[in-house]
């Protein structure tokens, strides 16, 4: 394991701790959960389900594969959190898993926002976004639970990944080549054994997601072709269901399968797949 605490390191934490309070404990807290995997999956289930296929199709793509450059990187780097250092406080530990290099929450923020800033190209994406990224990075340093290079990291393999998974997504599902249709099967072949056999907690999550997705957006476009709907309320009546219907795969296979590497790595691919393909067909079928 590769350890990256430093005495420049300590004394920043140290010094950005100086501040804690409860109230400031609650309020970094709470900003920390803007770079957390259920938000975005709120988020994304909600543009693909009711605004627009394509676009969110892309925006989901791009950030699972963020997730998976980044845990391949904790994998990769090996290396100890700030948790358990002299002189250092860590608050929500259950959040900070696996190894610390680069930060997921930064990460995962990052990317959200720098996808917005290249395809919105709008003002309102640089202000909020710069504001927030900076937020949740810095929160991650208050709770103790990453070092100063590990949310610069974050930052930084974002910019990559969300231009290489834009790239990558346009190839396999946006050019008109036939010979680009094998990409994403191929990708999700080459990915299951890897999640298997490597059984980590983040890979399995983010790993399962991107193949359910992946054959789910192959299946949705080949033979489902649903159509989001202009009314309002059908919109929130797909998002409500859909919802809710995830929340049953992913609990339900916890009671269902035994505890282990392979059933969540299953009960994620069924979560990325109801979304991506179940959810559409189950709202064509009951004309929503």
């Amino acid at each position: 394991m590769i350890v990256l605490e430093s005495a420049l390191g300590v004394e920043i934490l140290q010094w950005i701790q100086q501040f804690r309070s409860p109230f400031m404990d609650a309020v970094f807290q709470g900003i920390t959960m803007l770079g957390e995997v259920t938000l975005y999956i709120v988020i994304l289930t909600a543009v693909y389900w009711c605004f627009s296929k394509e676009y969110g199709a892309e925006m989901t793509f791009t950030l699972l594969f963020s997730g998976l450059v980044n845990s391949s990187l904790k994998l990769a780097f090996h290396t100890q959190r700030p948790i358990g250092i002299e002189g250092i406080a860590s608050l929500r530990e259950h959040t900070a898993t696996g190894y610390s290099f680069p930060s997921g929450h930064t990460q995962s923020a990052a990317s959200f926002w720098f996808f917005l800033m290249l395809t919105q190209k709008r003002l309102w994406t640089y202000l909020i976004g710069g504001v927030l990224m900076f937020l949740v990075a810095f929160s991650r340093l208050y709770l103790g639970v990453h070092w100063p290079m590990d949310v610069v990291g974050g930052i930084l393999f974002a910019l990559f990944s969300v231009y290489l998974g834009r790239w990558l997504f346009r190839i396999g599902f946006s050019d008109g080549n036939s010979r680009t249709r094998l990409i994403p099967p191929a990708f999700g072949i080459v990915l299951l054994p890897l999640v298997f056999i490597i059984q980590d907690e983040n890979l399995t999550k983010v790993g399962g997601m991107m193949i359910g997705a992946l054959y789910g957006l192959l299946v949705e476009r080949r033979w489902i072709l649903s159509v989001i709907p202009k009314e309002t309320v059908k919109r929130i009546l797909r998002f409500i269901i859909g919802i809710i219907i995830l929340l049953l795969i992913k609990e339900a296979g916890k009671l269902i399968l035994p505890p282990s590497n392979w059933a969540d790595t299953i009960r994620y691919i069924l979560i990325g797949f109801w979304a991506a393909a179940g959810a559409p067909w189950f709202f064509k079928k009951f004309h929503l």
